[in-house]
């Protein structure tokens, strides 16, 4: 069984997005006039923070030795899950930054409905999720 959750780069542009709101929330306040609007924007930042490490701290894939499930803490939908013998290609997507980095995403796509992929978003090597993802459903079936 194995089980990987999102690097902490992938989540990196939504922690900037919570500084950037703390930062003007508090500036401000500093400055002494609209301390009701710097105080809302300075909560709001922090809010983001909170919700963005909340949902990448449980946000988790698990690979097991009959199926792949997705997990996402904050999702109103139930865990996804996809049968390793319905599953019909696993590629690797990353762009340049993100292998700079050694992250990226890992996409399966599913033989029992065309318009269906489960995505591993922002994984560190997803080299070796997806073939990890390969080797698994090589043992299901041999």
């Amino acid at each position: 069984m194995m089980t990987v959750r999102p690097s902490w780069w992938h989540l990196l542009a939504d922690f900037l997005i919570a500084l950037d709101l703390v930062a003007g929330g508090l500036y401000l306040l500093v400055r002494g006039s609209r301390t009701i609007i710097g105080a809302l924007l300075a909560g709001a930042g922090l809010t983001v923070a909170g919700l963005v490490a909340f949902a990448g701290k449980h946000t988790t894939w698990t690979l097991t030795s009959e199926r792949l499930i997705a997990h996402r803490a904050l999702s109103a939908q139930a865990d996804h899950e996809m049968k390793l013998t319905d599953t019909r290609s696993i590629s690797v997507v990353r762009s340049r930054l993100q292998k700079l980095f050694d992250v990226g995403t890992v996409a399966v796509a599913s033989i029992g409905k065309p318009d269906f992929q489960m995505l591993i978003d922002g994984v560190v090597d997803p080299d070796e999720v997806a073939q990890a993802i390969k080797e698994a459903r090589r043992k299901h079936f041999a």
